[in-house]
């Protein structure tokens, strides 16, 4: 019968062959696990993106979606309904989650543009240009683009002077927010500062060096102290609550250049 199944015995000069294939094969399982882990990340993120045909800002989280969309009203009200900012609150989402509905987002043949905001650390940059380098370019031209928050001129401070403070939404807050911040208990240090601005003198103490670098109060607070994780949506909240819409926008000013340069990729501006 010609579809029978006919099984003949393995000799011995088939083995090399044989371990050789299997040896391959383990080499490239991880790279398949890898690939299709890529797969079900893309699948779910296609799921999510309920409607392609608006203009879309993804962020990191709650705080920097409740900041975008009180920035759109104040400062560009004639496209803060034209815009869709949208975040996960599924397991904090992060710049991981903005990453993966980026790439879904090009996958789509989505009408509209999308731009993922991602903030300015190490790990959400490598997030930001390892998904950009999987963006999809259709004929139809690129549909989604990274953006990295844009310092203000204190932030640019302390670039300037060799303390490159690493920075989200809440870092391009006025001072006189972290003022309240502060009253309410809502700062905290940063972890291994002297690690991560690489101080190495012998000749002073970190302490010392900081508050030669930064004398100015504010500028040496945004290079010690950070906002803490859980009291995030509280201060966001307190911002979009002052009742002088003049303060309102002192407070959020140094937010709008990030919001300027998403319009501007969503092709709006």
């Amino acid at each position: 019968d010609e579809l029978s199944t006919t099984v003949k015995p393995l000799s011995e000069v088939d083995l090399p062959s044989l371990d050789s294939a299997m040896g391959l094969l383990t080499l490239l399982e991880p790279h398949f696990r890898e690939v299709r882990q890529e797969l079900i990340k893309l699948q779910n993120a296609a799921k999510n993106l309920t409607d392609t045909s608006k203009p879309t800002i993804f962020c990191e989280g709650l705080t920097d979606k409740i900041i975008f969309d009180e920035v759109l009203r104040l400062f560009f009200p004639a496209h803060a309904k034209q815009v869709a900012v949208r975040c996960s609150t599924y397991q904090g989402g992060g710049h991981a989650w903005v990453g993966e509905m980026l790439i879904g987002w090009s996958y789509s043949r989505p009408l509209a543009k999308a731009v993922g905001v991602f903030d300015k650390d190490g790990d959400a940059q490598l997030t930001m240009k390892q998904s950009v380098e999987k963006l999809n370019g259709p004929p139809s031209g690129k549909k989604a683009y990274g953006v990295a928050l844009i310092p203000g001129l204190q932030l640019k401070a302390c670039f300037t002077r060799k303390v490159p403070v690493p920075f989200a939404v809440e870092e391009l807050l006025h001072e006189n927010i972290w003022d309240h911040a502060e009253k309410e208990g809502w700062l905290e240090d940063r972890p291994n500062p002297i690690e991560l601005y690489k101080f190495a003198r012998r000749d002073i103490t970190f302490d010392d060096y900081v508050k030669t670098l930064l004398p100015e109060e504010h500028l040496h607070r945004l290079a010690l102290m950070k906002i803490v994780l859980k009291k995030k949506e509280a201060l966001a909240k307190y911002v979009c609550s002052l009742a002088d819409e003049a303060e309102k926008k002192r407070a959020l000013d140094g937010v709008k250049p990030t919001m300027e340069e998403c319009l501007k990729k969503l092709g709006l501006l």
